[in-house]
């Protein structure tokens, strides 16, 4: 090969669910946050709280991007317990992840879906991008519920 030539560079592809769950794991791993405050971040989202899940956002450093060891993100556990509030100010965080599937390839509309709580399928059916096609733990898609 002469000087002038160029080898030709070989570009791995790759799905963008697989490099999106790569940064996840590097940014929960360089978060580095006291599992307790992660536990009470979780059971606010749970609960409802939404004045602790603020205060834990702007002074906790606390991401709406981690998940806990289920794979679960505050969004998702916010949906699973119907905490309302707590799920409307996480879809409001930038850096919240609404397409994320959890340990059982489920996200947070899918939970919305089977618990049908339809007020909360429709405010994550107005995020821009989120994903309606993701197939679920049990072949369909999220929107395939009873």
């Amino acid at each position: 090969m002469s000087s002038a030539e160029v080898a030709p560079m070989r570009v791995e592809k790759r799905k963008a669910s697989d490099i999106e769950s790569e940064l996840e794991i590097i940014m929960n791993k360089n978060l580095r946050i006291d599992p307790v405050v992660v536990k009470n971040f979780m059971d606010a989202c749970k609960t409802n709280n939404l004045i602790a899940i603020n205060q834990y956002l702007k002074e906790q450093n606390i991401s709406p991007f981690m998940s806990d060891d289920e794979g679960k993100t505050p969004l998702i556990v916010s949906v699973i317990s119907g905490s309302k509030e707590v799920a409307y100010s996480l879809m409001k965080c930038k850096s919240s992840n609404f397409n994320h599937l959890d340990v059982y390839g489920n996200n947070a509309l899918y939970y919305a879906c089977t618990s049908r709580n339809y007020e909360m399928i429709k405010m994550l059916l107005k995020i821009p991008n989120i994903r309606i096609d993701n197939i679920i733990s049990n072949h369909t898609t999220t929107i395939h519920f009873n």
